[in-house]
């Protein structure tokens, strides 16, 4: 295990997490695990993974956009977003103002399987998809879950359907300060950092030292706002006070789907396709937050087609940081030792 390591855990610590408190743990199980310190190598810049969305294929005139919201949410995909899966808020707002200005796109579809992750770039993104109402239907879909930032997005549709199995909810900010002071004194290692007069409160949150009173009150005020302002957030979207949102919708904890469609978190439990094929036969019709749909009358299922909204760059065999970067990698999650001048065993 390390600590303050650039491209590790550690350094996410003071970060504002909008995430399930379960997801949150076992990834730091999972990081704390694993020697890091030596099994990254030192700068390297790890490149989103390509982000990808279907289309149904009813006809060319009218197709419905499909933007997957998976796994950790993060403003820019980081390391562990690479390792564990994740959503980049500015990959993703770049795709979804793409189909909204693709006019053979009639509608667009949110697929969220999420537990939440760090709150910057979420309330830009929700505020994008909002605005973006007015211009072709939104309908989020918790399939099985969107917790926590992954809610604060999907909340911002037209319409919230959750599969019958998922959920929604973990409405919640929390930070982390982990004191290692014992932890370094164990290992032989006193940390001094000598700090600028004029700036006091750069390592207020050093992970060398309890945290003080007055950077706990800090982290504590800054919780508190971005509450706030997720409490607003849904409030607006779903035209509710802020009041009925702090005493109906969970208090922090996860809500099954039944659950939420009583409280009015959510518009309707229904599977994925089975909303899909509604909003390709026009039985979902979005006027601003009203809908109105036809859950009775059964619809023929629609055929989904892989549509790459940003297609992946290429990589030459004869781009040597392509390939170098690649042969780390595999070695990285392999554990095996490959030939530098065999380009196939990166390919």
């Amino acid at each position: 295990m390390f600590l303050n390591d650039q491209s590790g855990f550690f350094t996410c610590i003071g970060n504002r997490w909008m995430v399930n408190p379960d997801s949150y743990k076992s990834m730091k199980a999972a990081v704390c695990s694993q020697n890091w310190a030596e099994d990254v190598p030192r700068g390297i810049m790890w490149p989103e993974r390509p982000a990808m969305a279907a289309a149904s294929t009813v006809s060319r005139a009218k197709r419905i956009a499909v933007l997957p919201l998976t796994g950790m949410i993060e403003h820019t995909q980081s390391m562990m977003g690479y390792f564990f899966g994740g959503t980049s808020t500015v990959t993703f707002g770049e795709m979804f103002d793409r189909v909204v200005a693709d006019d053979s796109v009639s509608a667009v579809a949110i697929r969220a399987d999420s537990p939440g992750g760090v709150s910057y770039g979420v309330p830009e993104l929700a505020d994008k998809i909002f605005a973006a109402r007015e211009v072709k239907p939104i309908v989020g879909i918790a399939d099985p879950v969107a917790y926590s930032a992954a809610y604060w997005i999907l909340s911002a549709a037209n319409m919230v359907v959750a599969t019958p199995s998922g959920g929604v909810g973990s409405v919640g900010v929390f930070a982390t300060h982990i004191d290692a002071s014992e932890y370094l004194a164990n290992l032989g290692i006193k940390e001094t950092h000598v700090v600028a007069d004029d700036s006091p409160y750069k390592t207020q949150f050093a992970d060398n030292a309890p945290l003080s009173e007055d950077a706990e009150q800090k982290l504590q005020a800054e919780v508190n706002e971005l509450m706030d302002e997720f409490v607003d957030t849904l409030a607006r979207n779903f035209d509710k006070k802020a009041s009925e949102v702090k005493q109906s919708f969970g208090g922090g904890g996860t809500v099954t789907s039944a659950n939420a469609k009583q409280v009015a978190m959510i518009d309707r439990v229904a599977t994925f396709e089975d909303t899909i094929a509604r909003m390709a036969s026009g039985r979902i019709r979005i006027n601003g937050r009203k809908v109105e749909a036809d859950w009775d009358e059964q619809v023929a299922p629609v055929a989904m087609s892989p549509l790459l909204f940003a297609e992946p760059k290429q990589v030459e065999a004869d781009d040597p940081i392509s390939v170098d970067t690649r042969r780390r990698r595999y070695a990285m999650l392999t554990g095996k030792r490959i030939d530098p001048t065999n380009n196939e065993d990166a390919a």
